[in-house]
């Protein structure tokens, strides 16, 4: 299939799911949070949901697997945190 074609047979919007890792951010703080929902919802994608999930691995890892259960989301955005590391 070329790029074109494949372009063309795929879908204009996505559900996507925004989680934002982080023990620190709350939802009147998670700045990166409302910024990656307002670029999606600009772009005419649909917010079907969004978490603050704790920086633990096994948090992430449940929520992940929580969303990834839900037909809706085609997409799921991970924000926030320093990155992969042990504390």
């Amino acid at each position: 299939m070329s790029s074109t074609a494949h372009k063309a047979s795929a879908p204009k919007t996505v559900g996507v799911f925004v989680i934002t890792v982080s023990d620190t951010r709350k939802p009147e703080t998670d700045g990166s949070g409302d910024l990656l929902v307002r670029g999606f919802q600009a772009a005419g994608h649909h917010l079907v949901g969004r978490a603050i999930v704790p920086d633990e691995p096994l948090q992430v890892r449940e929520k992940m697997l929580a969303v990834l259960g839900d037909e809706a989301v085609q997409a799921v955005v991970l924000n926030g945190g320093t990155g992969m590391s042990r504390r």
